[in-house]
């Protein structure tokens, strides 16, 4: 059984393997009849049946049962024809029974031994039988296909990450960042600035404003002009010419009367403008003073105060709109770019999982490509320690124990054919198998001879 490396694209637990269950594993493919199968068909059933010691004995018992499955055989019916598959299946039968295979005990090594009719072919045998075991064993740990799969599913992984990132990269580019975290925390710096700045502009609007209004209350306090100088004694000419004109009147006054009644229109007239020019007269004095003004120079400096306080309320004020529409563009991208992110966040967790599949089906296709090499040198964990060896002295039959076998079979037959003749013999020996046999005791018994006796 192998670990197929398509199942263990994750993370695998590795299970101790002791020495001891390797090396059962390998007793049980050399132990194997499909490993028998593939000796026998290389070197064909003749080979193996003609190989195998001859035992007369064991030769005519098998020569009765071969009869006796060729009469069974006659009735049935076999789909690879007659009794093709026989010499085969003696083949295989006949090998196993010519092979030894043990591991000896607290050791790594496996013995492999060949009983055959010859040294040269036991020899023949056991190496035909090791180099089967080494082809069996390269594909015994080994999955065929691996290669090809993880190269194909490698492919395609490749093929799904450059599409995953290329639309990672056109996401970014319409956005006009590189990473996503850095525009955040850039994003997320402007926006504090600009609110530390804002707060620092409203706290300079609202110092201005004040003493804009206070600027303002104190000028509305001041007179804008004040009186500079004044001029006593000066000819008061309009009171001249208002008198000029008074006589005029009175002179035409006296004419119409001397023409007109005193209710007469032209003469009424004449009299109310005579009055009110007189009123005048009289209010204005003899002679007049010329008072001088000129500008306030502390309502001048206030104003000034206030142009200066009114140009820096205007500055601050288009500031304070400015980092507010800044404040607006910063939130509103960062809001766009939180409704994003989400998409860049699955497009990046989709590429790094891409990238470790990808990572890990290239090291499983290495690891494949490896194996696949050393399947193709046969290079295994099992070495052969030893080649097997020509031993010129015969292990069967073995002399001292076909004599100690005789030895035992002739005392054994000696004791059964004594124990045959006496049980087979039904002559009366003594008086008591005669009282046991009649019932009736026996008072004497007399000799018939000196060599046979007739007991009464």
């Amino acid at each position: 059984m192998a670990l197929d490396p398509t199942a263990t694209t994750g993370q695998t637990v590795q299970l101790q393997v002791t020495r001891t269950n390797e090396i059962n594993s390998v007793l049980d493919l050399l132990q194997g009849r499909g490993t028998a199968e593939r000796v026998v068909e290389e070197l064909t059933p003749d080979f193996i049946l003609a190989r195998r010691q001859s035992n007369p004995l064991l030769d005519t018992w098998r020569s009765c049962i071969d009869e006796v499955m060729g009469l069974t055989s006659y009735f049935r019916t076999n789909d690879e024809g007659g009794d093709n598959w026989k010499p085969r299946e003696d083949a295989i039968k006949s090998l196993e029974k010519m092979l030894d295979i043990y591991a000896v005990r607290d050791s790594n090594v496996i013995n492999v031994c060949c009983q055959a009719d010859s040294p040269e072919a036991a020899q023949q045998i056991a190496t035909t039988l090791i180099n089967v075991y080494r082809r069996e064993h390269a594909s015994f740990t080994r999955t065929d296909g691996s290669e090809e799969f993880f190269d194909t599913q490698s492919q395609l992984i490749h093929e799904n990450l450059v599409t995953s990132t290329e639309k990672l990269r056109e996401v970014k580019n319409k956005l006009g960042i590189v990473s996503v975290a850095n525009r955040l925390e850039l994003l997320e710096s402007e926006k504090m600035q600009i609110e530390m700045e804002r707060l620092n502009v409203a706290r300079k609007l609202a110092s201005t404003s004040g003493k804009l209004q206070s600027l303002k209350e104190s000028i509305e306090a001041l007179d804008e002009r004040i009186l500079a100088g004044e001029l006593e004694g000066l000819p008061n000419e309009a009171a001249d010419q208002m008198r000029s004109q008074l006589y005029d009147l009175e002179m035409k006054e006296r004419e119409l009367t001397a023409r007109y009644s005193d209710d007469h229109p032209f003469l009424r007239e004449i009299r109310e403008q005579s009055r009110d020019v007189r009123e005048i007269l009289e209010s204005e004095k003899g002679t007049r003073s010329h008072s001088s003004f000129e500008v306030n120079p502390n309502w001048q400096q206030l104003q000034l105060a206030m142009l200066q306080t009114n140009a820096e309320l205007a500055e601050h004020t288009k500031t304070h709109e400015t980092l507010a529409g800044q404040y607006s563009d910063i939130v509103a991208e960062a809001k766009e770019l939180n409704e994003t992110v989400l998409q860049i966040d699955q497009l990046e967790r989709h590429i790094d999982v891409q990238k470790d599949n990808y990572r890990k089906y290239r090291e499983n296709f290495e690891q494949a490509r490896i194996d696949a090499a050393l399947k193709a040198e046969r290079i295994t964990n099992v070495n052969i320690v030893q080649q097997p060896t020509l031993s010129r002295k015969e292990v069967w039959p073995n002399k001292l124990v076909i004599l100690a076998s005789g030895m035992l079979m002739a005392l054994l037959s000696a004791v059964g054919i004594a124990l045959y003749a006496e049980s087979s013999d039904q002559r009366i020996k003594s008086p008591q198998e005669l009282e046991s046999l009649l019932s009736v005791p026996v008072l004497i018994s007399l000799p018939r001879s000196a060599k046979q006796c007739i007991r009464i």
